[in-house]
């Protein structure tokens, strides 16, 4: 499942929910962005800031980005060993150009309000001119276009998000299982 939204929809407390939840794993992308703080997870650090070795050293990009001046990515590797991938909307397009597995990749779009999303972040201690900034950003790459997912999630409410979506994941496992007895019936 790629998980797309803006700043502060919740899109990596959901990650996290359906790992534990459903013992799915989290493709944690590589950036060149240092830690906001000493515990701070959800990517891998490189110490290395060079864009163009850091490209030499991992050759196996499955979708990259740059936000903020930072560089992100994740590789094939990373892709099929994981079920869950918190992903920039502009690296979609990019992500399934390149990958050649087979697994079914779903698209789910987080959103929630903007007054909500701005609360958040000013909880979790972003700055006002972080805030502020992330806002602009997400306005120009979610624009006022309805997005193209799979599925949708206002999230409001972290629990009644994941019982949705295991529901929805429910049904995308029966229709896998129907496609898959077809086949099987056609050999």
């Amino acid at each position: 499942m790629l998980i797309i939204g803006p700043s502060g929809s919740g899109k990596t407390s959901i990650a996290e929910s359906l790992c534990e939840s459903l013992k799915m794993r989290q493709v944690f992308s590589y950036t060149n962005r240092p830690k906001r703080s000493d515990n701070e997870s959800g990517h891998i650090f490189l110490k290395e800031q060079n864009v163009s070795k850091i490209k030499e050293k991992y050759p196996n990009r499955v979708a990259e980005t740059i936000f903020d001046k930072f560089y992100y990515f994740a590789t094939t590797e990373q892709v099929e060993e994981a079920d869950v991938y918190v992903i920039s909307p502009d690296a979609v397009p990019q992500f399934f150009e390149n990958y050649k597995g087979k697994k079914h990749v779903k698209i789910i779009y987080v959103t929630v309000p903007e007054w909500v999303r701005r609360n958040r972040m000013l909880r979790r201690g972003d700055s006002e001119g972080k805030v502020e900034q992330r806002i602009v950003h997400d306005r120009l790459a979610f624009g006022t276009e309805t997005v193209k997912c799979d599925l949708e999630i206002r999230n409001f409410v972290l629990s009644d998000s994941i019982n949705r979506i295991c529901k929805e994941i429910k049904t995308w496992d029966k229709e896998k299982i129907k496609k898959s007895e077809k086949i099987k019936g056609k050999s």
